[in-house]
């Protein structure tokens, strides 16, 4: 997501963010689907202020990595699951991986992995593995024609594997390139570690009986395990955002929630008694979305007379 190149200045408004159709950045979510195979189900955001934010964080991870940051296309999907993705000089980031996260630090981290599978060129060589594994599935689709159901089956489930283990393969490279990316932009990788907790809580949870075998991605405690140790050595893995950063992260949180979660939703999170500036944010938005301008106004005319210079809160009020 460079700045000055596909940005159209189009923030969020009329209760979702607004779509962009631009045919380069259709090219690059097209190549985004195909190579991750992600965002097809989804919805492709935009917004200046997100964008930014993104933009502030990635440039020094690309730079690490040896990739063309100004290159890079990066997607913000509209899907609340903690997830993002990357392939060719695509990245995706799920608003819920924004909005769950904790810290900046935490985005950061997985920016970091991803920026790994870009400098890895996972995407080619993902095709080769892909390519590999087919081959025993087109067997087993023969098999099929022959009513041989268990040898279909079988066939099948060896291509899967053959595949996903690759990939797996391709994760555990991305987290140590993150680590090491991380270090040299002089920035912990704690939060990359607290990212892969909350992937092994998820798990825990939903995961019990799933096959580690059969899923692309390593179990997420066994990758915490596998990097601990080496993130505690680095001499920043001890360094915290700062409450700068940590209060750009609640503003942004506050907008995407607004307008992507029911305004009822909204209002109870951030009820009238929270005077803070992403309340406040939150609430303007929620206001807007339901159409109760007078309140919305009222709201995003508090946070101008706080903060005049905010760019943001006058286009929110010149959307209203």
């Amino acid at each position: 997501m460079p700045r000055g190149k596909d940005c159209v200045g189009v923030a969020i408004g009329h209760g979702a963010f607004m779509k962009m159709f631009a045919g380069r950045f259709l090219v690059a979510a097209a190549l985004a689907v195909l190579a991750a195979g992600q965002a097809s189900a989804q919805s492709l955001l935009r917004d200046v202020e997100i964008e930014e934010w993104l933009d502030d964080y990635s440039r020094p991870i690309f730079r690490a990595a040896g990739i063309p940051a100004d290159e890079i296309q990066i997607l913000l999907v509209g899907d609340q699951s903690f997830k993002a993705f990357a392939g060719g000089l695509v990245m995706g980031v799920n608003t819920g991986l924004i909005t769950i996260s904790e810290t900046p630090n935490q985005i950061e981290g997985v920016i970091a992995h991803e920026a790994g599978h870009i400098a890895g060129g996972h995407t080619a060589r993902s095709d080769e593995a892909y390519a590999a594994a087919t081959r025993p599935m087109i067997l087993s689709l023969a098999a099929r024609e022959k009513a041989e159901a268990m040898a279909a089956a079988l066939g099948q489930t060896v291509g899967i594997a053959n595949a996903l283990q690759y990939s797996r393969g391709q994760e555990s490279s991305a987290d140590q390139a993150a680590l090491t990316y991380l270090e040299a932009v002089g920035h912990s990788g704690s939060g990359l570690i607290e990212s892969f907790k909350k992937l092994s809580s998820s798990q825990i949870v939903h995961g019990q009986r799933v096959n580690p075998y059969l899923q692309s991605h390593p179990l997420a405690l066994a990758r915490v395990n596998a990097l601990e140790e080496r993130a505690k050595q680095s001499p920043h893995f001890g360094k915290k955002d700062s409450p700068e950063e940590i209060h750009r992260l609640r503003m942004i949180q506050a907008k995407i929630l607004g307008f992507m979660q029911p305004t009822q939703y909204t209002l109870r999170q951030y009820p009238l008694s929270d005077a803070s500036d992403p309340a406040r944010y939150a609430r303007a938005v929620a206001y807007y979305r339901g159409t109760e301008m007078e309140k919305a106004v009222k709201e995003i005319d508090a946070l101008i007379a706080d903060h005049p210079d905010n760019p943001f809160f006058h286009e929110l009020k010149g959307q209203m």
